[in-house]
């Protein structure tokens, strides 16, 4: 079991947007102490991490909330989740478009970026050549 704070640092988050995304429905309510202290399980820090990953790849809290707000699909009854699933399905097939698309920027960025540096690497060897040919 883990305090917010222990939460926060096991996912990477601060104690405050845990808070948000349980305000937001983005994550269940965790049980409390007393009423009062949020504990959260291994299965919890598990599920926030998850959100972690989606968000680190840029999907947007909207999507995010609606692939989740529904619960785990393998906790479902097969003819309840269709239309879950096929929500589900649209969303990260957008995204992962979306990734692609990221994915090929990239690529370009680090083309230009290893070009940029073979010719500074080619001008610091003539640059040496030069200043070890006068001594």
């Amino acid at each position: 079991m883990f305090t917010i704070g222990e939460a926060a640092l096991e996912t990477g988050l601060t104690a405050h947007t845990l808070r948000f995304y349980e305000k937001e429905g983005i994550i269940p309510a965790p049980k409390r102490i007393s009423g009062k202290d949020r504990i959260y399980s291994e299965g919890d820090v598990m599920f926030i991490r998850f959100i972690c990953s989606l968000k680190s790849t840029g999907m947007s809290l909207v999507d995010i909330k609606e692939i989740v707000k529904d619960g785990c699909v393998l906790e479902k009854e097969i003819p309840t989740i269709s239309g879950m699933l096929l929500k589900r399905k649209d969303i990260l097939q957008k995204h992962l478009i979306n990734l692609r698309n990221q994915r090929k920027e990239i690529d370009e960025i680090i083309g230009v970026t290893e070009g940029k540096l073979a010719i500074y690497e080619q001008m610091l060897d003539e640059y040496s050549q030069l200043n070890s040919d006068g001594d």
